[in-house]
């Protein structure tokens, strides 16, 4: 018998050894400690949340002009893809923070042996 979420999808065990998915890492992870950071750490952190917000206002910059996004084109299906575009260069951006700050958190669990 397997059991399953709430939205109907399989539920998988994690088990001692292996790599879960990263909202399981997340969750299942032992916390750090504000201690097991170096001063370096924290800097990486900033610098990689600094970047990611750039990376978004950029975005934002080439693509309105008041808050309200505004299409190269009026033609509806170059409009589709054009926002298919931005979001891959969104979700570029928050996969390379993403990577960025669990290596980060690889890097100091490794220094403190966790």
């Amino acid at each position: 018998m397997s059991v399953r979420a709430a939205n109907g999808r399989p539920l998988r065990l994690v088990t001692e050894g292996t790599r879960p998915a990263h909202r399981e890492h997340a969750v299942h992870a032992t916390p750090l400690s504000i201690e097991t950071y170096s001063p370096g750490d924290i800097d990486e952190f900033r610098t990689s949340v600094t970047g990611l917000l750039s990376a978004c206002a950029e975005m934002a910059r080439a693509s309105t002009d008041d808050g309200a996004w505004k299409p190269a084109s009026p033609d509806v299906t170059a409009q589709r893809d054009e926002a298919f575009l931005l979001l891959a260069d969104l979700s570029r951006a928050l996969n390379k923070t993403r990577r960025q700050l669990r290596a980060i958190n690889d890097q100091a669990r490794r220094r403190h042996g966790r």
